[in-house]
């Protein structure tokens, strides 16, 4: 897993904008770190690593999460200013 300090050199990616926004989601849906692990199906470890910055989710794990709070990658990663909710596609 790539540290925090060197991903902020090698990318745009804010990893400070990442862990407050997951924290900030998780809190908004009312859910514990333990709930909110079960509901992105990872472990509870992932989610206290990444919502205090000594980590930042693989591909797989970010596709997760985006799902489960129903963001973007953009926006949780802190490359979009704005929160854009996903449609839902479908009905009427």
């Amino acid at each position: 897993m790539a540290s925090a300090a060197w991903l902020n050199r090698q990318t745009n990616i804010d990893v400070s904008a990442f862990q407050q926004r997951l924290l900030t989601l998780r809190v908004h849906l009312d859910l514990t770190q333990e709930q909110f692990a079960k509901r992105v199906g990872v472990s509870l470890q992932l989610i206290y690593r990444w919502e205090n910055g000594h980590g930042m989710p693989d591909i797989r794990n970010l596709v997760k999460l985006c799902k489960a709070l129903n963001v973007s990658a953009d926006f949780i990663l802190g490359l979009q200013f704005e929160m854009r909710i996903k449609s839902k596609k479908g009905g009427g």
